[in-house]
């Protein structure tokens, strides 16, 4: 090669150096057509994370539409609408009626993916793809097995796990489950931790100012946030508070946050009962939805999670973004979210357990809940924003099998 070739050649390499820096974002590499499918987007923790994901993927430059079959509950469409989601309305019918329905409905709209969250969309999802293989199906587990025992629901999902091209749980704790008990699946498995919206980061509480020197018993109170159900452990939190009283003389007051759940209504009655009977109705408030999460959590002074049965639970994830610290149950991931300096862990199974932990919450200085708090929003600006799960979900469905 000549020097003066060399030299326009070199001439128009550094011209378009800038292009190739930054490439032309008026015509973006087409992206991924995807649809997020479950069962409906009520209020709940795997409807808020479904609709954070379908957010974030939009965000990257993906096609994203949502998929439901109880179109009557609307608590997010106000959420999907504001970002220009497209939600697609289905019916719950027979099991092959729905198969047909999704079957049509990725037809029609060119679906690339399937993203699952929930075992019945998961179940419908794969039999579709069982049907008709013109798409892959990526299942989202969002809970947590105990004890390694599945019903038999759960048996028949998972025996069709094989048709599944990705399996994504939010859980190392569900993930070690999974491998240990479906170890041809390995391959196909990640974990994507839950994460939080944006108004939970703008909501920080380590910026309040001046810190108290004392807890203030009838002033700071600690927040609890989810449904009222059995794995919640409103009954647990309630023996673990009289534990607490009787070992200590005195009482914590907590406030419940989260929708009696409709299919135990008989058990949220028996725990309202327990409270008046019990003489704690000052003490343990159930104040049921609450519009303003972050403000709920960023008036109070700490997080308690007394829940026996979670993956990678929102609550907690949500609390650290405002910059609270927790007092979580040693279930799942919980060391992992705990770490060494962000909260304090018990057995939710055990009232002096409970009790013991509320005691030692209460009498840590105001700088060391400060500390633990500032720790916890540290952990989550890092790990716990809306874009990383996006990433780490457009990673997988990218990535070649």
């Amino acid at each position: 090669m000549r020097p003066a070739q060399a030299k326009l050649i070199v001439q128009a390499f550094c011209a378009n150096l800038p292009k190739l820096i930054s490439p032309d974002l008026s015509n973006p590499r087409p992206g991924l057509r995807l649809l997020l499918y479950i069962d409906s987007i009520h209020c709940g923790g795997a409807q808020r994370q479904l609709c954070h994901l379908a957010i974030g993927l939009k965000a990257l430059g993906h096609d994203v539409a949502v998929a439901v079959y109880y179109p009557q509950y609307e608590y997010f469409k106000p959420t999907l609408r504001a970002h220009n989601i497209r939600l697609v309305e289905l019916r719950k019918r027979g099991t092959w009626g729905m198969v047909r329905d999704l079957a049509r409905t990725v037809s029609a709209n060119r679906i690339s993916w399937v993203i699952s969250f929930l075992e019945g969309p998961s179940f419908y999802a794969l039999l579709t793809k069982f049907w008709c293989r013109n798409f892959q199906v990526c299942v989202a587990e969002r809970s947590a097995t105990t004890n390694d025992r599945l019903s038999h629901k759960q048996r028949v999902l998972r025996s069709l796990y094989g048709l599944a091209d990705r399996i994504t749980t939010n859980s190392e704790f569900q993930a070690n489950f999974l491998r240990r008990n479906y170890p041809k699946l390995r391959d196909r498995l990640s974990t994507i931790r839950n994460c939080v919206g944006q108004s939970f980061f703008d909501a920080s509480s380590c910026d309040r100012g001046a810190i108290a020197t004392n807890w203030d018993a009838e002033q700071d109170w600690l927040a609890v946030v989810g449904q009222i159900a059995p794995w919640k452990n409103l009954h647990g939190l309630i023996d673990g508070l009289l534990e607490h009283r009787q070992r200590y003389g005195t009482l914590i007051k907590i406030r419940w946050a989260g929708r009696a759940a409709e299919a135990w209504s008989d058990y949220v009655e028996q725990q309202r009962q327990r409270i008046v009977d019990h003489q704690l109705g000052d003490r343990i408030e159930l104040i049921g939805n609450v519009d303003d999460v972050p403000s709920f959590l960023r008036s109070s002074s700490g997080l308690l999670h007394p829940s026996t049965r979670e993956g990678f639970p929102n609550a907690v994830c949500e609390a650290f973004a405002v910059g609270l610290p927790a007092l979580i149950g040693d279930i799942s991931d919980a060391r992992i979210l705990i770490g060494n300096d962000r909260g304090l862990l018990f057995d939710p199974h055990s009232a002096e357990s409970i009790a013991s932990a509320l005691h030692q919450f209460v009498n840590l200085s105001s700088v060391d809940r400060w500390t633990m708090g500032s720790a916890a929003r540290e952990f989550a600006s890092k790990d716990l924003r809306e874009e990383v799960m996006a990433i780490k979900y457009a990673e997988i469905l990218s990535s070649p099998n």
